[in-house]
């Protein structure tokens, strides 16, 4: 890296300091953290504070009950349906094998 004047210790600095551009970026740890932890108290106080989280956060936070309490029983026909109508979507595109691999758990 000397050769092109390139400081690794002030690039991987600046790197830590940057704020996300994405506001569920941060949601997104917490809900991977605690489900691998199975701690159903935090899950659910992620799923009770905050603002409205987008499909695909609501269906990772789904997941992480589904995973801590070993059951899908606490998820909602809604979003049952929801998340197979993208499923069975005859048009696959990248959101689509995502949440395909993510359905796999339930």
């Amino acid at each position: 890296m000397a050769a092109h004047h390139f400081d690794v210790t002030n690039f991987f600095e600046q790197i830590s300091n940057q704020q996300t551009t994405e506001p569920f970026f941060n949601m997104a740890g917490e809900i991977t953290y605690v489900q691998n932890n199975r701690d159903v108290q935090a899950l659910d106080k992620i799923k009770s504070g905050g603002s409205e989280p987008p499909l695909w956060l609501k269906y990772r936070l789904e997941l992480a009950y589904a995973l801590a309490l070993r059951s899908n029983d606490q998820v909602p026909p809604v979003l049952r349906k929801r998340m197979k109508s993208l499923i069975m979507n005859e048009n696959w595109d990248r959101t689509s094998y995502h949440f395909l691999s993510q359905a796999v758990i339930f």
